[in-house]
């Protein structure tokens, strides 16, 4: 890899700026714990909560990345333009808990900066709002309990694959669009009563939808475009604790998309009805395993049934965490072909803490989706990528990471890859 002229200098001068803020605030803690003298101790006393503290029960966490990566598919079509990119990603996390909710709330700004094709400079955004409101609800019936949480999103570079430290929704799938800029929001409430401390019903909404800006369309050698989506999705269900390492659980979930073109264009929508068992095994104390088969019916296709299942084994102890999970199921298909997609992915995770102050982590996925009852046609789109980090942490909240990352996409008879090489640096003040 050939980092960009200056590349060295930008993180030395980013590392300074790091440093120098750290011991700032840590100045502002010590400060912050001395009392002034003269005059009421109350009227001129200082906070001796610790740093990040906002009162009992609340902190405030202040982040910052800046990375640079080599990119060999900025533009994410089959015409490759490659660019070295510097990002600078600056936010914060607060943490309450109270006497009738418990929340958070993140959020943040994305810069890119790009050092041949500076028409792609961007700033985006990302806030995810998360409320527990059980001690509140619980107060009025006992045994029930609520969450709502908000995830919204804006950026040119739509997320294909999902990872451990992006929230889920239903367009990640590994789908992966032109660049172009993109507002995405997904918003839940989930409920839960517990009839017995053995059984549990719960119930669920989400309203997702993804909005795009831009209306040209570059070369990509097949027909179609982006298509504005909107899933609205109910699920109810029933889960029974057998004993202390088993449970099964019964669901039933229905699905509402709709799709029109980001050009413009009458909407299409699209309903699925999907019923689901699952069962839960905890093998060993580090060891759980999740089978969940099922079936879809989507209205699109009368009388055509598709089987659908969820499982999952994972392996979590104090070093590592691993991870091999296969999904079917019935998405939202917002490139190429407005319509459900039927997708199968396959994932695989593994990270592990190899010293005090090393960690290392691979994720590979696979993903295979095919259009149902698309106004455009039969669409597959076919995919997988690979991704390899290691993180050092040299110094309280501050992490330095090494990764890179390939990604390979077949549709509709267009094959396109993308390469990326990156080095980051972040900093927490806790």
């Amino acid at each position: 890899m050939v980092f960009m002229p200056g590349l060295l200098g930008l993180f030395l001068t980013m590392f300074f700026i790091l440093a120098l803020t750290n011991t700032i605030l840590a100045q502002t803690r010590t400060y912050g714990n001395e009392q002034i003298s003269g005059g009421s101790q109350g009227a001129f006393s200082r906070s001796t909560a610790p740093a990040g503290v906002l009162s009992a029960g609340s902190s405030l966490v202040p982040y910052m990345t800046v990375s640079e990566r080599y990119d060999s598919n900025v533009l994410s079509t089959r015409n490759k333009v490659a660019d070295y990119v510097t990002n600078i990603t600056a936010g914060a996390r607060a943490n309450y808990r109270g006497d009738m909710v418990d929340g958070s709330f993140t959020g943040g700004l994305t810069s890119e900066v790009y050092m041949r094709n500076q028409g792609l400079n961007y700033i985006g955004t990302n806030a995810t709002l998360n409320a527990v409101l059980d001690k509140s609800i619980g107060k009025m019936v006992r045994g029930l309990g609520m969450s709502v949480s908000d995830t919204v999103v804006y950026t040119p570079r739509i997320q294909s694959w999902l990872t451990p430290e992006a929230p889920a929704n239903s367009f990640i799938s590994g789908i992966q669009p032109y660049r172009n800029n993109s507002l995405t929001n997904s918003s839940n409430v989930l409920s839960s009563y517990a009839l017995n401390p053995s059984d549990l019903i719960n119930a669920s909404y989400s309203h997702e939808l993804m909005r795009f800006f831009t209306t040209q369309t570059p070369v990509l050698g097949a027909t179609g475009g982006l298509f504005n989506t909107d899933v609205q999705t109910l699920l109810t269900g029933f889960t029974h604790r057998i004993n202390p390492t088993d449970s099964i659980a019964l669901s039933y979930q229905y699905q509402q998309m709709s799709f029109v073109p980001n050009t413009g264009g009458e909407a299409f929508d699209v309903g699925a009805n999907s019923a689901m068992m699952a069962w839960t095994k905890s093998i060993t104390r580090e060891l759980t395993a999740l089978v969940a088969p099922g079936a879809s019916l989507v209205s699109s296709l009368p009388g055509e049934l598709q089987w659908t299942m969820q499982a999952r084994l994972e392996w979590r102890d104090a070093l590592t965490t691993a991870a091999v999970s296969y999904s079917r199921s019935v998405l939202p298909g917002f490139f190429l072909a407005g319509s459900a997609m039927l997708s199968d992915m396959v994932s695989a995770l593994l990270s592990h803490q190899v010293a005090s102050q090393w960690t290392v982590s691979a994720q590979s996925d696979y993903a295979s989706s095919q259009s149902l009852g698309s106004q455009n046609g039969a669409f597959r789109f076919t995919s997988y990528g690979e991704r390899v980090f290691v993180n050092y942490s040299f110094y309280r909240g501050f992490i330095a990471s090494l990764g890179a990352t390939y990604d390979h996409y077949t549709f509709s008879g267009v094959q396109m890859d993308r390469q990326t090489v990156s080095l980051s640096l972040t900093a927490e003040w806790n």
